[in-house]
Formats: C-alpha cells, structure tokens, sequence
C-alpha cells in the first residue's frame, strides 16, 4: 500500500487499528503520537460521507473531543483554542496516587492523560475506546470500515 491509498474513511479506520496494535504492544511515544494522530484525522475521512451534521456531531463526542485534544496537544505543545491543556503523568506499579481499580497491583507502569477537570485517562485503554468509538460510528451510518 503506497501513502497514497490512505483515500478512505475505512482506509484510515484499519491504519488507527494498526497503530492501536503496536500501542497495545509497546507504550513508546511514537506508538502514543501516531495513534491518536492517525485515529483524529479519520474524523477528516469521514467528513464527505457524513452530514454536516452528523459530523458536527461526531467532533462534539466526548471521547472525540479528547483524542483532538491529545492529537493537537502532540502537534502545536499547547492547546490554546478554548479547549482545556491536558497533561500527561505516568504511574508506577504501586497503588499511591491512582484511583483504585485503575491499575493492577505490581503491574509494570502505565502512562496517563489529564485535563484540568481531573479527568484522566490510562493511555492505552483510552486508545481503545477512541477506536471502538471509531467503529460504532461507521457502524451507525453505514461506513465501509474495512479498506
């Protein structure tokens, strides 16, 4: 597949899955930029095939909104148009400071974005739900998702 057969809303859906694979098996920062990169600019795929709005909509979704913010954070280092400037924290194996039932006991670390209004999110199930989010919405207006 050449750059350039990256054309499609589905196209784009499988490369974020990709991402979402490596990020699955390695939390490096490359893995962290590409995917929600990558899984941001899928909203761009999906523009012509969706309403108006129905892609206002999409942009307005939660989870949407929060890969943007991680997306454009990555981008220009600081978010500066009305959006809160999440930041990131990384938590060790050990329970101080983490909500519980959010990391398992021992485990090896784990990388987390927060915003301002205490809202964090451990990265890569954070990447899951942004995919899943992904699939419900080509599921719901009939996008191909695959390429």
């Amino acid at each position: 597949m050449s750059f350039f057969e990256l054309n499609t809303a589905g196209a784009m859906l499988a490369k974020a899955r990709r991402e979402l694979s490596r990020l699955e098996g390695e939390a490096s920062i490359d893995h962290v930029y590409n995917l929600f990169t990558t899984a941001y600019h899928v909203t761009d795929y999906l523009k012509p095939v969706l309403s108006e709005v129905d892609h206002k909509s999409l942009l307005a979704d939660p989870i949407i909104r929060h890969c943007a913010d991680v997306c454009n954070k990555a981008k220009h280092m600081v978010l500066t148009r009305g959006r809160p400037d999440p930041s990131t924290l990384s938590v060790s194996g050990a329970i101080g400071g983490a909500p519980i039932n959010s990391i398992a006991i021992n485990a090896s670390g784990e990388r987390w974005v927060r915003w301002p209004d205490g809202t964090e999110l451990e990265v890569v199930q954070f990447a899951r739900s942004v995919i899943t989010r992904l699939e419900q919405i080509f599921a719901q207006h009939g996008v191909p998702a695959d390429v």
